[in-house]
């Protein structure tokens, strides 16, 4: 994991944190692309995945208005979506490792000997994970293997409470990389 961090720690460039966002902007722009289609063949329904919130509950109401075209067009979005959470978790850890490398010193330059990079790929794991719920319960309806469903709707909260966590450090990042390019500025001044 060490050489992992030290990797993305040496990639770590605004112009590949640029490339990073834009890759994953597009991603999102071809999952959103498939979706109108698949509204339509399932009475207005979103995929799972774009639905917040959603419980086992709500899938099973959504699942009989599903069809073979809205399958299909599920495991389309699902190329997709196994894409996206690795993109978005290394454009973090890109974003997270520039601000990092930004600090001329104090906590930022602290933090790049831990592991604080390899953070946002736990929430690209869970997004995985939950990706398997979600298309096998829509897949394999109308059999219904219950502890599937109910994984995908775990693993899609313990995401987002990743998610958050990646918001939260990526905001403190920011403040400190400011607060410490303030105190470089002002300890630099006669």
């Amino acid at each position: 994991m060490t050489a992992f961090r030290d990797w993305l720690l040496r990639q770590a460039t605004l112009p590949k944190v640029i490339l990073a966002f834009v890759v994953m902007s597009g991603l999102i722009y071809w999952m959103n692309t498939l979706t109108p289609a698949f509204q339509a063949a399932t009475d207005g329904n979103m995929f799972f995945d774009m639905q917040i919130p959603i419980t086992e509950q709500m899938m099973l109401e959504q699942l009989p208005a599903y069809t073979e075209e809205s399958k299909s067009l599920y495991v389309y979005f699902m190329f997709i979506d196994y894409l996206f959470p690795p993109m978005a978790g290394l454009f973090t850890a890109l974003l997270w490792g520039w601000l990092m490398n930004k600090a001329p010193s104090g906590v930022l330059v602290k933090l790049r000997s831990s592991k604080l990079v390899l953070f946002p790929f736990i929430s690209a794991s869970l997004d995985w994970l939950e990706n398997i719920g979600f298309l096998g319960t829509a897949l394999l309806y109308p059999s219904r293997i219950e502890w599937l469903t109910q994984s995908g709707v775990l693993f899609r909260e313990a995401k987002l409470l990743f998610m958050g966590g990646n918001l939260t450090i990526t905001i403190f990042l920011i403040v400190m990389l400011v607060v410490a390019l303030n105190s470089s500025r002002q300890s630099a001044t006669p």
